[in-house]
């Protein structure tokens, strides 16, 4: 553990010409010990943990909480989600390991291929609309964030009458320039549209993920209401952003790195692998993922205080990148990985590599 009198401010600034790796800080606390205190916006000061084995070390491991309502557990903004909605990934077995089995089920790579053709119909009809439009572009506005705004309409079942509905709702809450209070009054407009539409399948049930989950789980005692609800927002939720930043951020990388868009062009086979490395690659996800331990957990000859607050920073805690040496980026998997397919709460969402997968081929041949 670090013990020097320095506590350093959370979140740091990243350098303005590296925009695809952490902070230089972060590197830097990293060499001085991969556990360390740091200070929040609220004045807290948590353990903050950048080593690659200790990361995966408290991911394995459940004695550290994710349980949200735990009073020690980090911040990371003013705005708080009421601590009675509904969270899969800020819950602790046993009741976590029993509803991800509910709902791993909807996310098989059986149902993740059978989503392809939908995916590629929605990238080609972008891509189509931005080549008709002509240059200038907007990649973020006009393709990044429409994408994934679609796919889940369709995987919810949205209707093309309610889409426009749909879409502005979402919006709102994707929207992280407001107030609080905004914030707030945006998610409410969510959730009631997404009560609404919950009302609707419950009354004629169609093929699509909110109505199975509401036919399978919700009408036999496996959720309740406010469960199929809470799910459909956070699919929304962690599932928009994210991927409208990983679609985006790629597209400047290959155009950064233009051999390796000349090999993808050239050689399709290889963009499964290359969508692994993009995604080990890039940093999307600016917060870390807090944790709360329990009573003198032990990790790697370290000791954690109990009830301790702590959480990890990003995916690429073992591997810093120097925007200075491109040759870094090989376009193809060259280290271990912490994107969120690790851990005991890792992504259930398996869909999610093939949305990247599908636009980034559309993309190699515009």
């Amino acid at each position: 553990m670090d013990r020097t009198d320095e506590i350093r401010d959370y979140p740091e600034l990243r350098a303005a010409a590296c925009p695809f790796s952490p902070p230089p800080g972060y590197q830097e606390l990293r060499e001085r010990s991969a556990v360390t205190r740091v200070r929040m916006w609220d004045g807290s000061t948590p353990f903050l943990v950048t080593g690659y084995h200790e990361a995966r070390a408290v991911l394995g491991d459940s004695r550290f909480s994710a349980d949200g309502t735990h009073k020690a557990m980090p911040r990371f903004t003013k705005f708080e989600v009421p601590a009675e909605v509904f969270n899969l990934g800020r819950m602790d077995d046993p009741e976590h390991a029993r509803i991800r089995r509910m709902l791993t089920a909807h996310f098989t790579i059986r149902r993740t291929e059978a989503m392809r053709p939908m995916i590629q119909g929605i990238v080609d009809g972008l891509l189509d609309r931005l080549v008709a439009e002509g240059p200038p572009a907007d990649l973020v506005a006009d393709f990044a964030f429409p994408l994934p705004s679609q796919v889940i309409a369709v995987m919810l079942g949205v209707s093309d009458a309610d889409f426009a509905e749909f879409q502005r709702a979402s919006q709102g809450v994707m929207d992280f320039t407001v107030s609080t209070e905004e914030m707030g009054a945006a998610l409410g407009v969510m959730v009631d549209y997404v009560s609404r539409m919950c009302a609707a399948k419950r009354a004629a049930p169609g093929d699509d993920l909110l109505s199975r989950l509401i036919v399978d789980q919700e009408l036999t005692g496996g959720l309740t209401q406010q469960q199929v609800v809470a799910t459909a927002l956070v699919l929304l939720l962690a599932g928009h952003e994210t991927t409208a930043n990983m679609i985006a951020l790629s597209g400047v990388l290959l155009l950064r790195h233009p051999e390796q868009l000349a090999r993808l062009r050239a050689d399709p086979g290889l963009m499964p692998n290359a969508v692994d490395e993009l995604l080990r690659y890039i940093t999307i996800v600016q917060e870390g993922t807090g944790r709360v331990a329990a009573p003198e957990p032990r990790r790697r000859a370290r000791t954690v205080p109990g009830h301790s607050r702590e959480f990890l920073r990003s995916h690429r805690l073992a591997e810093p990148l120097d925007c200075h040496t491109p040759q870094r980026w090989k376009g193809k998997v060259r280290g271990k990985s912490m994107r969120p397919m690790l851990g005991i709460r890792r992504c259930a969402a398996q869909w999610r590599p093939a949305e990247c997968r599908n636009p980034y081929s559309g993309l190699r041949g515009v």
